[in-house]
C-alpha cells in the first residue's frame, strides 16, 4: 500500500509530501489531486478502491458516500471499481482476503495495462 500511495502522491504532485512535512489529513489532498476535473475527464484514469467490511477505523459505507457525490463528469463514475474484503483495513492479515486482494490488484493492473 506504501508503494501504490507514493506512485499516486508522485503522480499527483511534483512535490510529493513525506516525513515530517506530512500533512494531517493526505485523504482529502490526494482525493483533490486525484478527482481534479482535467484528471477526471482522462479516459485512461482507472481507480480501483480496496474496502473491509468490518473496518473498525473507517466507517464501511463512506467510500460508496463518497464517490456517489463527487459530482463526477459523465463517465467517470464507471472508472472507479469498489472492491470488498470479509477483513477489516489490514486485508492482507486475513490470508483468504489476501489471496482475493493479490487476484484484485493483478486483475486492474492488467486491465490498466492493456487500455
Amino acid at each position: 500500500m506504501h508503494v501504490l500511495l507514493r506512485s499516486l502522491r508522485t503522480m499527483c504532485s511534483p512535490n510529493p509530501i513525506y516525513g515530517h512535512g506530512l500533512r494531517a489529513n493526505v485523504t482529502t489532498w490526494l482525493m483533490e489531486r486525484l478527482c481534479s476535473p482535467e484528471r477526471l475527464r482522462d479516459p485512461r484514469l482507472q481507480v480501483q478502491i480496496e474496502n473491509g467490511y468490518f473496518d473498525s477505523a473507517t466507517p464501511f459505507y463512506a467510500t460508496e458516500y463518497t464517490m456517489d457525490h463527487l459530482l463526477l463528469p459523465p463517465g467517470a463514475r464507471e472508472r472507479i471499481q469498489l472492491r470488498y474484503y470479509d477483513s477489516g483495513h489490514m486485508i492482507y492479515l486475513h490470508d483468504e482476503d489476501r489471496v482475493k486482494l493479490k487476484g484484485n490488484i493483478a486483475a486492474f493492473i492488467d486491465g490498466a495495462v492493456k487500455r
